[in-house]
């Protein structure tokens, strides 16, 4: 019963962990398609208003542009976590744009990266580094209901394990307790 119970959680917690990573394949898969939509868009954009050159990221109006197409895209693909984003230059080996409040080694390390106007044939291309400070949390909250049925029926088979094994060992004294009696009545 023991084994039962052990390999019971072990399946639980690894088909749990599966899920996890089918969601975080889900949501990398959501953040690839949103953000390629806004490059297109940024790509279209820069060729109806600058033709002869490609749009480039140093004005605020850009800033608040390429905000906004995100939180649109992100938005039509359910992904409602908080984001930060920046500009990386390989040109200019340095962020054009980057949020103040965060250390721009993050950025370079645990962003998506997304190469800006993929159709210009530049040597060095502009990322557009787009970072989920919560991607976790976000994930785990949107499985919030699969984790907490897995948790209460995990909790309630231990439950019912240890309630078994306690009623056991109870019978058994008892058995032992009337035994001794049985066997003391009949000596004397």
């Amino acid at each position: 019963m023991s084994m039962a119970l052990i390999t019971l959680v072990i399946v639980q917690v690894y088909w749990i962990n599966n899920a996890i990573e089918v969601r975080q394949s889900n949501f990398k898969r959501s953040v690839n398609e949103a953000v390629s939509n806004v490059v297109l868009k940024l790509e279209k954009y820069g060729k109806v208003k600058i033709p002869e050159s490609p749009l480039l990221i140093e004005n605020k109006l850009t800033y608040h542009l390429i905000d906004s197409l995100l939180d649109d895209e992100l938005n039509k693909k359910s992904i409602s976590t908080r984001y930060q984003f920046g500009v990386f230059s390989t040109e200019r080996e340095h962020f054009v744009h980057a949020p103040e409040n965060i250390n721009p080694l993050v950025l370079l390390d645990k962003a998506y990266a997304f190469e800006l106007f993929p159709g210009d044939m530049r040597k060095e291309p502009d990322y557009l580094m787009l970072y989920f400070p919560n991607e976790r949390g976000f994930l785990m909250k949107q499985m919030a209901g699969l984790l907490a049925i897995s948790i209460s029926l995990i909790l309630v088979i231990i439950f019912s394990f240890t309630y078994t094994i306690l009623t056991i060992y109870k019978q058994k004294r008892i058995s032992e307790m009337k035994n001794d009696f049985i066997n003391n009545m009949t000596h004397e």
